[in-house]
């Protein structure tokens, strides 16, 4: 009986400069020391068991605040795995539509750290194989013959063969972009007319509570711009897994919280836009001066006395 194929590592590379990279450290800043030890501990688990994937479902929160610390919470857990994948940590295609928490690097190191495992199956006639739905990376390590991307959903259990049976470059990102598109067209024509899909916090793997139509997002990013709707997003989602609870309106909801917090441009040649408004710098209101206010103010003490 053959042996059966390992796929996890029993260590994996890290770069000398990986605290540096852009994206943890905009981790680090959202979440703290708790966001980089629960991705450190996710590489952990994407090496050690498939290698080059993890499934995320409904039960890995759980498990995952329980192997972090006392300070970690399922929600949590949940949060900062979200988190990772909108810094770009993880592939947000495939989490959003499979629940698999992989990237690209995470699969190069792997590549890298298979070689001389690859070299030992060829010598025996054999090739490593990959889940075709799940892997992101180039024709090269195909075409050198690292690994073998399967599909393991088609009949015959994977979906390569001969040059003259299968397209010879990238193969399983091809079938992989045909699954969605079938996947999507499946979904429009299920949907009720009329209503739209709710976008924001991802709905797979778990539900989640805040629910933004398309038309609302579209509304408040042009209004207040992507990236601030966004954080106040993500602001609106901890709070609510924190709390438990979920606002009626989470559009009107963002609205306050970003008319309050950031105001929208104004015109050219319009007064600034903190002029008579609140800000978050100090709780009263900002009044403007005109110079003969400003002449007054910075005059001096022997001037004053001496009177106009």
């Amino acid at each position: 009986m053959a042996r059966p194929q390992k796929m996890g590592l029993d260590y994996f590379p890290l770069d000398v400069d990986f605290i540096h990279d852009e994206e943890l450290r905009l981790l680090k800043g959202e979440h703290g020391s708790l966001g980089f030890e629960v991705y450190v501990t996710l590489l952990c688990l994407i090496y050690s068991k498939n290698g080059y994937y993890y499934e995320w479902n409904e039960r890995k929160p759980a498990l995952l605040a329980q192997g972090t610390g006392a300070n970690c919470t399922p929600q949590k857990a949940d949060l900062i795995v979200r988190s990772c994948v909108k810094w770009s940590l993880f592939d947000g295609t495939l989490f959003y539509e499979r629940g698999i928490l992989t990237s690209q690097g995470i699969q190069r190191r792997y590549l890298a750290a298979i070689k001389e495992r690859a070299r030992k199956a060829a010598a025996a006639g054999r090739q490593i194989q990959v889940d075709a739905r799940y892997w992101l990376v180039d024709e090269i390590s195909t075409a050198q013959g690292l690994v073998q991307p399967v599909d393991p959903s088609h009949p015959s259990g994977k979906n390569t063969g001969s040059s003259a049976e299968k397209p010879p470059l990238l193969h399983g990102n091809i079938h992989k972009e045909e699954e969605r598109k079938e996947e999507k067209s499946k979904e429009k024509q299920s949907r009720p007319a009329g209503k739209n899909p709710p976008v924001g916090a991802p709905a797979a793997p778990s539900p989640s509570p805040i629910q933004l139509a398309p038309s609302d997002y579209d509304a408040l990013c042009a209004h207040f711009g992507k990236g601030a709707v966004d954080a106040k997003m993500a602001h609106l989602l901890s709070w609510s897994l924190e709390t438990g609870r979920a606002p009626r309106d989470p559009a009107a909801k963002l609205r306050d919280w970003l008319t309050s917090d950031c105001p929208p441009a104004q015109s050219a040649g319009a007064a600034p836009a903190y002029l008579g408004k609140r800000t978050g710098a100090h709780c009263f209101t900002q009044r403007s001066y005109e110079d003969d206010d400003l002449d007054y103010l910075f005059s001096s003490p022997e001037d004053l006395l001496a009177g106009p």
